[in-house]
């Protein structure tokens, strides 16, 4: 809703309408977000609210739709739930070495403690099943060792270890404006370039440019 100011309120947003919206940013967002434990924790609660109220709800053939009706609903907005995590662990599990490392703060605790132990698991995998074939004489690394990071690890310019590398954020995303924007530097190669952008604006940006305004509820991924 639009203020006479111009300006979109999401003060008082729906909790279910900002929760699509959040599982809309990390949809098409090509790294990950923040895990956004305040919203989870609305939308788990309310999925525990329409679970009473739906076995409160007498069963008779008055009742029966409006019964389905309030399971449906129920039912997508878990579906959704579901859908946002496992997107989630999508994107760790591809990139498992920084969001092992570096990106952890990204992650829930649930997600760090998968993070680890997924980390352990495909280490183990690989010193069981790949490097104890190797002959003795090339059995290079200890046991138990980070096999991967030590066979795989290479510098790039910056000295910084691929396997701990982040995401690229080179990828372009398509966002709408939330709010008045002002500016805002689009192209690297010209930096001087500033761009003001207005509420319900649809843009297409790179998303090193889009990330801190969709942190900053400024701009939502469409």
């Amino acid at each position: 809703m639009l203020e006479a100011s111009g300006q979109i309120e999401v003060e008082e947003e729906d909790p279910v309408r900002a929760f699509r919206r959040l599982w809309k940013n990390e949809h098409e967002c090509p790294c990950l977000l923040p895990y956004d434990t305040d919203t989870v924790s609305i939308v788990l609660d309310l999925l525990a609210n329409q679970a009473d109220i739906i076995a409160a709800l007498p069963r008779t053939p008055d009742t029966v739709l409006s019964v389905r009706i309030y399971q449906l609903e129920r039912d997508r907005l878990a579906f959704q739930l579901a859908s946002y995590h496992r997107m989630r662990l999508q994107k760790i599990s591809r990139s498992l070495y920084y969001y092992s490392g570096p990106g952890q703060r990204l992650l829930s605790p649930a997600e760090a403690d998968f993070a680890d132990q997924l980390r352990a698991a495909f280490e183990r995998e690989l010193q069981e099943r790949t490097l104890r074939d190797f002959p003795a004489s090339e059995q290079l690394f200890p046991p138990r060792q980070n096999m991967l990071a030590a066979a795989t690890a290479k510098a790039t310019s910056a000295d910084t270890p691929v396997v701990d590398a982040p995401p690229s954020d080179q990828r372009h995303v398509v966002v709408r404006v939330r709010e008045d924007v002002h500016d805002v530097s689009i192209d690297p190669a010209a930096p001087e370039e500033r761009h003001h952008f207005l509420p319900n604006d649809i843009i297409l940006l790179q998303y090193r440019v889009a990330r801190p305004l969709i942190l900053d509820e400024r701009a939502e991924c469409i």
